[in-house]
């Protein structure tokens, strides 16, 4: 597992520009096992205080299933009452510019309809990288 966060946070400090820091949150074992009914990760939040008045500057996730995903799988990236549609099982955004560093982040799986999911959708590993900078 250090390895892919080790990979992410390459990735995030080559490309991210004016980022006074970062923090990450992982998660692992989500099941998936009702359609229409959202499961979310637990919250993830940086381990330390950020500081007063800095804003997120982009995020960067990373989730793996056991399975190829189904049909019709909606992932979104989830603070205080915004969540942004996350296309595939890694990328960055910038959806969340703006939002308070300091605050948590959820990751929030669906998958429409009605009915168990047979079998259940795993969600094995999750990851973020949040960075943030002075709000201008």
């Amino acid at each position: 597992m250090i390895k892919p966060c080790a990979l992410l946070l390459l990735l995030a400090t080559q490309t991210a520009q004016a980022v006074d820091g970062s923090w990450d949150g992982e998660g692992a074992n989500l099941v998936i096992s009702q359609r229409g009914i959202a499961k979310a990760s637990p919250v993830m939040r940086a381990k330390g205080n950020t500081p007063p008045g800095h804003v997120i500057t982009s995020v960067y996730w990373r989730y793996k299933l056991q399975t190829t995903p189904p049909r019709g799988l909606q992932v979104a990236l989830c603070s205080a009452g915004l969540c942004v549609p996350l296309e595939g099982g890694s990328g960055s955004t910038r959806a969340l510019q703006g939002v308070d560093a300091g605050n948590p982040l959820y990751l929030l799986y669906h998958l429409p309809g009605k009915g168990p999911i047979k079998p259940p959708v795993r969600v094995l590993t999750y990851q973020l990288l949040v960075n943030y900078s002075q709000r201008q």
